[in-house]
């Protein structure tokens, strides 16, 4: 069994790297941050209330409505606990919502701290699978049918 080499008189040995420097901390705690504040400020300011959020330019080139159509509502909503509500503005918000969060969140903390979670949505499946239903929910929003079951606005 050999022993570790000495370090040379003098110099001093290099500690070791922390779990968290192993990535670059700061555009977590930007992004983190950032989050936050939005958060905050639309938990603060309705946005079916206040108008200096921004607007949808699909919708107002077209008339219909993206998937992403009120989700800034919805968002709002959920945040203030009223599920129903949030789901009947953009039920595709309160589907792939978790998602997101779980993906933000395994970043957040492989950035931070080091720590890897499990990561089930990285398949190119998912991928797919997710951007298939974003383009059938957009097109779907839009039927006469289904918008006067309330998939729009």
């Amino acid at each position: 069994m050999q022993t570790p080499a000495l370090p040379a008189s003098g110099s001093r040995p290099t500690p070791p790297k922390l779990a968290a420097a192993a990535g670059e901390p700061w555009p977590a705690l930007i992004v983190l941050a950032g989050g936050l504040g939005a958060a905050v400020a639309l938990f603060s300011f309705n946005p079916s209330y206040y108008h200096f959020y921004p607007v949808c330019f699909f919708h107002r080139l077209t008339g219909l409505d993206c998937p992403g159509c009120g989700t800034l509502r919805a968002a709002h909503q959920l945040l203030h606990g009223h599920l129903r509500a949030a789901f009947a503005l953009n039920p595709l918000v309160m589907l792939l919502g978790p998602m997101l969060g779980w993906s933000l969140a395994d970043w957040l903390l492989e950035n931070l701290f080091g720590y890897k979670m499990k990561q089930p949505f990285k398949h190119p499946a998912w991928v797919w699978g997710i951007g298939a239903a974003v383009v059938i929910f957009g097109i779907a929003r839009n039927l006469p049918l289904l918008h006067a079951a309330g998939l729009a606005r």
